[in-house]
């Protein structure tokens, strides 16, 4: 599953709200056309772009890349819709015949960025292409060969990642090459006018053959990092083993990296979130692990880390608490198999005091096989679970302030689950969280608000009569004060706008 970061959630000079009246009275907003009349059944919204907003339309699902399904092959398209979601421009997702196929999409200082990739096996040579538009639908950026550097035979090479600096000026490129316990990170800089600034090729080494590396970060002076993970050799499942997760941290006009491991076989983990904290300038890891020691059996795991090359990294663990833990036990619904440490870390929002609200979800699958007589054909059916949502706040040294549960039971058959999950709002002063039921069928949009002392609100959306599903996965808050999202309604898709 993918995972979203989403904006610092600042706890500092906060004012009660007085009223609720504004927050109850929000409207949907939907696009007076469909979106799909030219076969794109699918949609994503890339990020704002001067007063729109720049979005991804396909007729295959956009977060698998195969390129076909079946007799059908993958057609993709970016458009960019105006304030009023009426589409401005649209054209086909497609780069120059020497770069081959588009790896890539991100916004980057209101203009559309387009990465793409090729690894020249002849040459062992991997090389990235950038284009970019402008909300006019100009290409302002013609082919451009931002990097080029050689691989090993035999290397695994991972994901194009595109990666903003906190202050919104600098993009890095980066693909992790991995051989055995070698490793190399092929990373570019990028300046604010997209010119490459900086390309390298930086080795490591990692801690385990089957390590991976499932988040990265950028930093504003345009050093990278990133959370390996690894499995722990006990205890361990061998479908679902336990993992160890270091940090690596690009030292200071260094092609080093400082390796800040996080837990070991004291704390068995299997999930890990990360975020970078602006206010204090620092890399914010945590996750659940289990715990011999505690009553509850689970920690949270809160570790932090400066990012000057002499900065110390604090690694705490503070219990899950016995009132919590029958609070979560409590009130699971069909995920009550799992445990709270196998719970993904969806979000982490960074509290100005150093803590942060730490947002866990239970998913998982369900697959069987069956034998159909009619057809004579082994059929495979996976059902995608989206269930409770934890939301934990935590201060600087992991201690809980307060925790909620969401409860809610999104479960849908073979579509990889794309009504389900939740998508968040942040402001100031307020999370609001925004999920529906997850089937595909019209139903009401949830909207659950709770400001920074953990007070909490349902509410609900006015749609104008509309009944509709929601795509929350696809979805993205593109300002200060507004949540664009794909939408179903009357089996059509369209796109929709909910406005704080």
């Amino acid at each position: 599953m993918s995972r979203n970061r989403i904006p610092l959630f600042c706890l500092t000079a906060l004012v009660a709200l007085a009223s609720t009246g504004l927050l109850n009275a929000q409207t949907v907003t939907m696009s007076a056309l469909n979106i799909d009349r030219d076969g794109a059944e699918y949609a994503k919204v890339l990020g704002a772009g001067g007063s729109g907003a720049y979005v991804q339309l396909s007729n295959l699902p956009i977060d698998n890349e195969r390129a076909r399904t079946g007799l059908r092959m993958r057609k993709n398209e970016i458009a960019y819709f105006d304030s009023k979601l009426e589409v401005k421009w649209k054209q086909a997702q497609m780069a120059k015949p020497s770069a081959g196929d588009p790896d890539q999409l991100f916004v980057f200082r209101n203009h559309l960025i387009s990465v793409t990739r090729i690894i020249s096996k002849p040459e062992s040579e991997i090389r990235l292409y950038i284009q970019a538009f402008d909300s006019s639908g100009k290409e302002l950026l013609a082919e451009r060969l931002a990097y080029a550097g050689s691989y090993q035979r035999g290397s695994s090479i991972g994901a194009t990642r595109s990666l903003l600096s906190p202050d919104k000026n600098g993009v890095a490129l980066v693909i992790i090459e991995r051989n055995g316990e070698s490793a190399w990170s092929h990373q570019v800089n990028l300046d604010s006018l997209l010119r490459p600034v900086d390309q390298a090729k930086l080795a490591f080494k990692t801690t385990s053959p089957e390590s991976r590396f499932p988040e990265s970060g950028l930093l504003d002076d345009g050093r990278t990092y990133f959370i390996e993970q690894a499995p722990l050799d006990e205890p361990a499942r061998r479908d679902e083993p336990f993992l160890s997760f270091t940090l690596h941290l690009q030292q200071t006009g260094s092609p080093a990296f400082k390796r800040i491991p996080l837990n070991g076989s004291d704390r068995p983990m299997r999930e890990i979130g990360m975020t970078f904290d602006k206010a204090n300038q620092k890399i914010i890891l945590t996750g659940f692990h289990v715990d011999k020691t505690s009553f509850s059996g689970v920690g949270l795991l809160y570790c932090t880390t400066g990012i000057s090359d002499s900065s110390t990294s604090s690694i705490l663990s503070a219990p899950i608490d016995a009132e919590a833990h029958r609070k979560l036990i409590g009130r699971r619904n069909t995920g009550g198999g799992l445990g709270i440490e196998e719970y993904p870390i969806q979000r982490i929002i960074a509290r100005s005091d150093g803590g942060a609200v730490i947002i866990a979800e239970a998913i998982y699958l369900s697959e069987y096989s069956f034998y159909d007589y009619f057809t004579q054909t082994y059929n495979r059916r996976i059902e995608y679970h989206f269930d409770n949502l934890i939301l934990l706040s935590v201060d600087a040294a992991g201690n809980t302030d307060w925790l909620h549960v969401i409860e809610k039971d999104q479960r849908s058959m073979d579509d990889a689950g794309m009504y389900s999950s939740f998508i968040p709002y942040v402001m100031p002063e307020e999370l609001v969280i925004a999920f529906g039921n997850g089937t595909g069928k019209t139903d009401n949009l949830n909207l659950l608000r709770y400001n920074p002392d953990g007070n909490a609100m349902s509410l609900r959306a006015r749609t104008g009569g509309e009944q509709l599903s929601i795509l929350p996965r696809f979805g993205k808050q593109v300002d200060g004060g507004t949540l664009i999202m794909p939408v179903v309604s009357r089996k059509r898709l369209f796109l929709a706008k909910l406005s704080f």
